[in-house]
């Protein structure tokens, strides 16, 4: 039941979210999903992967922060999840393997500040780093060659 007390609204009685749930969080989870995925579709293809970890970091922060803000505390994790699915898990491969830009790109120009913040927001999502790995391995080697090769050695 909803009182007027004091010119506030204050909800008195048992507190429950079946209505919440239903009416609210159920298509807004939706909606969030159907938005990222259009939004990670239009990123992996017009910017550079760094770019593109940089708009998920980004949009992960005010997305946490709308969450607190605006949302009851049992969404944020649901709504956060969908969105380092849709961003984070579903493009991680396409983003590392992205030419000219991605991870090849990145450990053969020395950005390190780059991967770092690609670590930081694959770091999020289980299974995600193993694609900035299979990127490392051949550049280990290609590097680990040069220094074995050298004579100077």
């Amino acid at each position: 039941m909803i009182k007027k007390i004091d010119n506030e609204i204050n909800w008195v009685g048992e507190r429950s979210l079946i209505l919440y749930d239903q009416e609210f969080e159920r298509p807004l989870k939706e909606a969030t999903q159907a938005f990222y995925a259009q939004k990670a579709e239009q990123w992996a293809d017009e910017v550079s992967c760094h770019e593109y970890v940089l708009k998920v970091a980004h949009h992960l922060k005010r997305e946490e922060q709308n969450c607190v803000n605006l949302l009851e505390y049992e969404t944020k994790d649901k709504l956060i999840k969908i969105i380092e699915k849709e961003l984070i898990e579903n493009k991680a491969e396409m983003v590392t393997l992205k030419q000219g830009t991605g991870c090849e790109f990145m450990f053969n120009e020395r950005k390190v500040e780059q991967l770092q913040m690609m670590y930081k927001v694959f770091s999020r999502v289980d299974d995600t780093l193993k694609h900035i790995i299979d990127q490392m391995n051949p550049y280990i080697m290609q590097e680990g060659g040069k220094i074995v090769s050298n004579p100077e050695n």
